[in-house]
């Protein structure tokens, strides 16, 4: 949640009470960043990451928190991160 508001700066979530917020929790996939800032500010990678991180089912998040760091330090060093193949294979 904290990495989609740096990369967007809006909240992934949002609604005018608590169980609008929750639904969309449970039920709505975050708007892409792509769609909220421009492209060359948030490279494809972390969005990959940032998206995997906040997906709906438990099996489909990085499983530990050593997983997503070797993701961010694959993106730090401009390799590609193995969260964008996933995503991309999940929105085909």
């Amino acid at each position: 949640m904290i990495l989609y508001e740096l990369a967007s700066g809006k909240v992934p979530f949002d609604a005018d009470n608590f169980m609008g917020i929750l639904t969309q929790h449970m039920y709505k996939a975050p708007v892409p960043i792509r769609a909220l800032v421009p492209p060359q500010d948030v490279p494809p990678g972390l969005e990959a990451i940032i998206l995997k991180a906040l997906s709906k089912k438990p099996e489909q998040r990085y499983q530990t928190m050593d997983d997503l760091a070797q993701d961010l330090d694959k993106l730090n060093r401009g390799m590609i991160p193995d969260a964008v193949p996933e995503m991309m294979s999940r929105s085909a």
